[in-house]
């Protein structure tokens, strides 16, 4: 009888757990790294990193391509209707125009012009990264 209590919590939770909404980026600390790229035309900045979703996927990076009214993005969850002003209050425009954000919640790049090549090769010199291929190989 315990067994079918703990089963029926186990369910209620995972239920309630896939109806989350994901508020800010932080959520996803030790799980994915993070680039935000803020972009005029969100949706074409998004589409020039098409060629690289195998590495992307591979690295465990979650990108958001963002403006202030739209954000595309290869999250496969749901966004909350604030997630757009938590990244601009925490990772502003005007600071940089991407950021990408190690899965230690750590901002580990910033700049005006984006080189997915660097990215990557910044990402694979991460011990932890570094870690994840060495444990996949």
């Amino acid at each position: 009888m315990p067994i079918l209590v703990l089963f029926a919590s186990f369910e209620c939770v995972s239920q309630n757990a896939s109806d989350a909404q994901l508020d800010n980026v932080s959520e996803l600390r030790w799980q994915n790294r993070i680039l935000i790229i803020w972009s005029d035309e969100p949706s074409k900045t998004y589409a020039a990193l098409n060629p690289f979703l195998h590495e992307i996927d591979d690295r465990d990076m979650v990108i958001f391509s963002l403006n202030q009214a739209e954000i595309i993005t290869n999250f496969k969850g749901k966004l909350s209707t604030q997630f757009i002003k938590s990244l601009a209050s925490q990772f502003p425009r005007h600071t940089a125009h991407y950021y990408l954000i190690g899965k230690d919640g750590g901002v580990k790049r910033t700049g005006d012009h984006l080189l997915i090549e660097a990215i990557f090769e910044q990402i694979d010199a991460m011990p932890m990264r570094q870690l994840e291929m060495k444990e996949a190989s």
